[in-house]
This record gives C-alpha cells, structure tokens and sequence, in this order.
C-alpha cells in the first residue's frame, strides 16, 4: 500500500505492486472513491481519475487516465489533472498518463468498461446531493461498434440517424429503435440498456422497432395513450390512466384515423382498453408482460458452481451520504436482517435459512441493522404484495445477494403445517436483473409460454433442476440462477 505521508487519503488504498482498477471522482475539489458497481457511469458535469495496473506476461503495465466532463468545472478538471502527476509520482512514474475528454474517449480507456459507459447529466456542483424520483421521458442515443456509449439527447426526430440504436424510455413503455445501418453490437446493448431500466421498475414493456416500420407501433396524438397495430388481427387503442376525459374519448376516433392513414381496410377491428383493464389477448403481444402464477414446492441441488460477486464498498457509502442517496445504497447490504411474516395479525420470525424466500399472497417486515462509526443504526422495511412487490429498492435487494425468490401464493394458503409448506414439486423461477442489487426470481407458470429469450429460467423436478439460458440473457442472470437453484423453502 502507498504510505508517502504526502500521498491523498484516497490512494493510499493502492498496492503498486498488484493488478488493480480504481476509479475516483472529483467533488468539491476532493478526490473520492466511486463504489465499484458504478462503474462505467459518468456524470457530465465532473471530472474522475481511472487508475489501471495490469499484468501483462508477467510485467505490470499501468495507465492513469483522467476523465472531464463536457460539463465539467475548470477547478475540477485542474484537480484531476494535478492529482493524476501525484498518483503517477507515487507509483515511481512508470504509469503512461492519458487525457480523455467525454466523447472522444481512447480506445484503451473504452476497452476497460466491457458492458460500455453511460454518460449521465448533472453532477456534484449542478445538485448531485438531491435525488429527483420525478419519473421523465428521454431519448437515449446509443452509439459504438464495439465499445458503446449511451447519453440522453434531445427528444426530437433531428436526434434520429439510420448508423445508430435509440431508446426512447415513457415509462411503461420502452422503445429500441434500430436504425438500418446499426451495428449488432449497438442493438444488443440497445435492448440490454431497456432491460436495465425494465428491472429498475414494475409492468414495463420493451418493443423493438426497426426503421422505417414505426408505424407497427405509433404513438398517438393523445397524452398518455397508444395505437397498437396487430396487423390482420385488428387494431388496440390503449388508454393510460393519466390521461383526460377528453383524451379517452377521442381514443377511437383516432385509432380509425390510423385505419385510414394506414390504407387497412374498413372491416379492421378497433379494441379500446383502458390501462390495468388489458384482456388476455393484448397482454399476449408482448413478451415481457407479467404472467400469472402457480402454486408450487421447492427442491434443493448442491452441484450447482461456486458463484462469487462483487460489493460495494461500505465505508465509500459511510463517509459519502450524496453517493449514499443517488445509489439509495446506505452500505453493501451485509449487516443483520431479521425478518417477521404476518400471519393472523402475528409477526412470525423467519428461519435463518428462508431468509430471501418470500410468497407473493404475504406480507413481511424487515428489521436491517447496520454500523457506522461504532454506532448501531437500522432500517425497518415493510414488503407487501400488490402494493410495492416488484419495485424494491436497491438496498432491501442487496440484503439477500442476489438470491431473493418470490413463489406464488402464501402461508395462508398452504395448509398442513409448515412440514409441507412452498410452491410443490415442480415449478419454475424466471431470473431477472441487471446486477447483484435487483436480481431476483419470480415463480411463473410451469409451461413453455412463460419461456423467453431476453431471461434466465430455473426448473425445479423431483429428480433434477435445469438452468434454461435465454440468448440475450445476462451473465448476471445466469450467475444468479445457479444461486437460485441451490435454495429451497423446506
């Protein structure tokens, strides 16, 4: 470790003598470290110091980089430059310095973020300490043959060209574009970018479409409400519960507007549908639709790899309570959890080795117990179903490391005693998330139809369990899956 009494507090955590990646970034003219999980996430508005030792054939070849900002203040990017000599200094001079200023990165700085970097707005000095939930449509350009990067651009049809993938983000519904002339890579990191912000939330779906075919999938004149086109199958007018009287009540007449625009013929059906009202039948058009769920019962299998996965760094967050509410991190979720199922209007303890095992039809508290400073502090969460499953907050995710399950039904519903209570003898888990803070499984029906490409699936038997691997399915999802398979609610 560095031990110059000169050397910043920051770096002191550097061994010059192993392989290494660290990241820091300005704020308020200090350097301060950025929890690993955040990585490859740049705000515009600041400036960061990259550090790379790596061992190439048995040398070490070390690299600092110093990132600005388009954004970024002059103080700032001066502090990043002249903390980056004194970095260098004290690993004896042997690194080669880069400059790398936003969008005109170096390839080798790229090539260090292999899912690609996001360039994010604001920063420390434009209110980085404030946490706006407030909910925004954006339009994200996605750009890159092999190493992508991914910023908000202006909303507007100018922002579109055919050699790139966009993201338009509404919400509840998320949109790829692919433009003709874009790269795999660029529309796989497209879908990869909407399946992030599909598992940050609840009931969203994701369509792909390709240029020149955005009438398939056409927004609306109406605030809020959208015009499904299914082809031969006829016409959905889907109305959001935001929007006016008025705007319901045009809904139809523009949707046989669209009918006629399109030149389909007069005999097209048109289904009005209001948001939370969706038949089947819609609900089928899109993959990423919530099922329905089944009963069932869990079964165990030891011979499943060992996983390992990476933490934050709990006094990064301790010391940084800005870093702390942008991440709604307030450390790496491994102090003590207790938890409590409401059962009669009792709080019944949980064992220690059900611990992440929840049941959609019950409700739980949560006591989170944590230190900071030799000083116990504590989180009571409370998890209950149809209000907020689904939409569980970074932390309460990262408590259970990767390994929470939902199943279908609850402890009201099982009868028998608790010797045979869980979801039967054979069900299916969908595994789904981006990293190690919402990565969870969901048991859904035990059929082929719940099957999709963009997941990771687990199937439990009496003899065997199998790990199912969609194609455009995460490494975390599959890591995660071989967790879930190791579990059992017996």
């Amino acid at each position: 470790m560095l031990t110059d009494k000169m050397t910043d507090p920051a770096f002191k955590v550097v061994n010059p003598r192993q392989p290494t990646f660290l990241i820091w970034r300005i704020e308020k003219l200090n350097v301060v470290a950025v929890p690993k999980q955040q990585y490859g996430n740049f705000f515009k508005g600041d400036s960061y110091i990259i550090l790379s030792i790596k061992d190439v054939k048995g040398s070490l070849d070390a690299h600092i980089h110093f990132w600005l900002g388009k954004e970024t203040s002059q103080d700032e990017a001066g502090v990043a430059a002249f903390k980056s000599v004194e970095l260098d200094d004290l690993l004896g001079g042997f690194p080669v310095q880069h400059r790398e200023v936003q969008g005109s990165e170096s390839k080798l700085f790229l090539s260090y973020f292999k899912k690609g970097i996001k360039y994010n707005d604001g920063g420390v000095k434009s209110g980085f300490n404030h946490v706006d939930t407030t909910f925004k449509k954006r339009l994200m350009h996605i750009k890159g043959k092999h190493h992508v990067r991914v910023q908000e651009v202006d909303m507007a049809w100018s922002s579109f060209n055919s050699g790139d993938v966009f993201l338009l983000d509404l919400g509840q519904m998320i949109y790829v574009w692919n433009g003709k002339d874009s790269t795999r890579t660029e529309r796989f990191k497209g879908l990869e970018q909407a399946r992030m912000y599909r598992d940050e939330r609840s009931k969203v779906n994701i369509v792909c479409v390709e240029e020149g075919d955005e009438n398939k999938m056409a927004e609306s004149e109406i605030k809020d409400s959208y015009i499904i086109d299914n082809g031969a199958a006829g016409i959905w007018a889907w109305i959001g519960k935001n929007s006016t009287k008025k705007e319901k009540s045009e809904a139809m007449r523009n949707a046989l507007g669209f009918i006629k625009k399109k030149g389909l013929p007069n005999s097209t059906s048109v289904t009005r549908i209001i948001e939370g009202g969706e038949p089947s039948d819609f609900k089928s058009l899109f993959k990423s639709w919530p099922m329905p769920v089944a009963t069932g019962k869990a079964y165990n299998n030891n011979k499943i790899a060992k996983t390992v996965q990476t933490k934050f760094d709990a006094t990064t967050l301790h010391s940084n309570t800005a870093l702390a509410a942008q991440t709604q991190m307030v450390d790496d979720g491994t102090g003590k959890c207790e938890i409590w199922r409401i059962d009669d209007f009792d709080m019944k303890p949980i064992r220690s080795q059900d611990i992440g095992l929840f049941y959609g039809g019950d409700c739980y508290v949560i006591l989170y117990t944590y230190e900071v400073n030799g000083k116990e502090n504590y989180i009571i969460y409370y998890w209950q179903v149809r209000v907020v499953m689904g939409k569980e907050p970074q932390h309460f995710m990262a408590m259970f490391d990767g390994k929470m399950i939902i199943f279908s039904g609850g402890h009201a519903g099982w009868t028998g005693g608790p010797s045979n209570e869980g979801p039967g003898d054979s069900y299916m888990l969908q595994v789904r998330g981006t990293s190690i803070l919402n990565t969870k499984a969901i048991q859904v029906p035990m059929e082929a139809a719940s099957l999709n490409s963009n997941d990771t699936f687990v199937v439990f038997l009496k003899t065997a369990v199998y790990i199912w691997c969609g194609k455009g399915s995460t490494g975390d999802e599959r890591e995660a899956a071989k967790l879930v398979a190791k579990r059992s609610p017996r």
